[in-house]
């Protein structure tokens, strides 16, 4: 999904930054830029706030929008909020990824399908659990 000089956005409280140990940054090998935000969740608005620097070659450059789908705090994107994401995040040439930490739980929170949360809102990477290493 990346490159060494590009970055992944995600809230602060998100599951890839405070779940990990580090290792999105450390096996893909990019940097991860938080976003503070009340409730968990990503807004395009906030995601315009970590834009700055894009275009210099000197800054790590933002590629993927990344959400955690229920959030760290409970909170679970709406429909509309995931494509909203997924407009934004498109129409800037990035990717959005959805971490699927506790995906079921939003599907039975939003009544709807999977598919209904995650490819017909825009959502171009899935991730469900992780590996584990023996």
């Amino acid at each position: 999904m990346t490159r060494p000089y590009e970055a992944v956005i995600c809230a602060e409280t998100a599951h890839i930054n405070v779940d990990e140990c580090g290792a999105p940054e450390r096996f893909a090998g990019c940097k991860i830029l938080t976003i503070p935000t009340p409730d968990g969740k990503l807004t395009p608005e906030a995601i315009q706030g970590a834009m700055k620097g894009r275009g210099d070659v000197h800054a790590v450059q933002p590629k993927v929008v990344s959400i955690t789908q229920t959030t760290e705090c409970g909170t679970v994107y709406t429909l509309a909020e995931i494509r909203a994401i997924c407009s934004f995040a498109h129409e800037l040439g990035m990717v959005v990824h959805m971490d699927g930490a506790r995906l079921v739980n939003a599907a039975v929170s939003l009544d709807c399908s999977l598919q209904e949360m995650t490819a017909d809102c825009g959502v171009d990477i899935l991730s469900l659990g992780e590996p584990r290493m023996v």
